[in-house]
């Protein structure tokens, strides 16, 4: 799930989360704000706007290694099993389908900035598929009996 927000004038947001924070960024200020959970400080990542850099771009970020473009990534239940999974893509990507499995109107596709999260269920032996362009950051899913196919390759092991 992808929160975004604004707050200023001394004032804040609150959130119930259930589940693991798996990032925090904070753009547009440096200082004079603080992220807590649990009523404890985090550290989050803030832009420096510091582009000293000799050109190469260093990031403690990781993704999937997939990127595609016009690329179709399939999420597929291998069981009668339910599966919840939830994709965030830094590009962008909407529901498409394949001879066998399609998106369909329960699965979402938000963007936000840079990136588009893509969240949904599948079960009983079928799937949903979705174009890419862009870089997969991550693939959760919620249940064990699932299996991942980008541009016709199987790469569950690689995102799992």
């Amino acid at each position: 799930m992808l929160i975004s927000g604004s707050t200023g004038d001394n004032s804040g947001d609150a959130y119930e989360i259930t589940g693991t924070v798996e990032e925090a960024r904070v753009s547009g200020v440096s200082s004079g704000f603080e992220i807590a959970v649990d009523g404890n400080p985090v550290d989050v990542e803030t832009p420096t706007g510091d582009d000293s850099s000799d050109g190469e771009s260093e990031t403690s970020d990781s993704t999937t290694g997939l990127v595609g473009d016009d690329s179709v990534l399939e999420i597929l239940a291998t069981s009668e099993s339910q599966i919840a999974y939830e994709i965030v893509v830094e590009g962008s990507a909407s529901k498409s389908e394949t001879n066998s499995v399609a998106a369909d109107s329960s699965d979402e596709v938000e963007t936000d900035g840079e990136l588009t999260v893509i969240t949904g269920t599948t079960g009983v032996n079928s799937g949903n598929a979705f174009e890419i362009t862009g870089t997969i950051r991550s693939i959760e899913i919620e249940g064990t009996e699932a299996k991942v196919v980008f541009d016709d390759e199987e790469v569950t092991d690689q995102v799992m």
